[in-house]
């Protein structure tokens, strides 16, 4: 389970990758998040979960405070490479891939009705959502494909994260 520059997860992590040992062989594209009592991502939780270093105190937190891994794309299947698949074939497999898993959900095709998801995100003080052609093929990366649409409080965010890194 690596994130996105590479860094190893799995020893923070260890609910994610008993779930993932219940797969087959593949690779899936998804969101690392801690939930509130509400099912609302936590930054703060998940930034907590990644310094923790002891084994006992990553055990304590898997319990206490499980990770959720948000599954919304299929990579790979049995050794295969998928990414050439339109989305939608590739989500069907994925589908199937992770039904049932404790940790690891699905992230449903929402079609049409993104502008109402969009609200729901708005009001509940979500971060945004992410909007991809139903034809598109996998690219490494930000691509075109693809965007990223930030509610209010999202924006919020990334302006308090730019000045933690300044």
């Amino acid at each position: 389970m690596l994130s996105r520059r590479g860094t190893d997860l799995l020893s923070c992590f260890p609910e994610i990758g008993l779930s993932l040992e219940g797969l087959p062989n593949c690779v899936l594209d998804g969101e690392l998040v801690s939930l509130d009592e509400m099912g609302r991502p936590v930054f703060e939780r998940l930034s907590r979960r990644f310094r923790l270093k002891r084994e006992i105190a990553i055990a304590d937190a898997s319990q206490k405070e499980p990770a959720v891994l948000f599954a919304f794309d299929l990579l790979a299947l049995r050794g295969r490479d998928v990414r050439r698949w339109p989305l939608l074939k590739r989500k069907d497999a994925l589908k199937s891939l992770v039904k049932g898993s404790e940790r690891i959900r699905y992230v449903e095709h929402i079609g049409e009705e993104g502008a109402k998801l969009f609200a729901m995100a708005e009001s509940l003080g979500l971060e945004g959502i992410v909007a991809k052609r139903i034809d598109s093929l996998y690219y490494r990366g930000r691509e075109s494909g693809w965007v990223k649409i930030k509610t209010a409080a999202g924006r919020a965010l990334d302006e308090e994260r730019s000045k933690w890194n300044e």
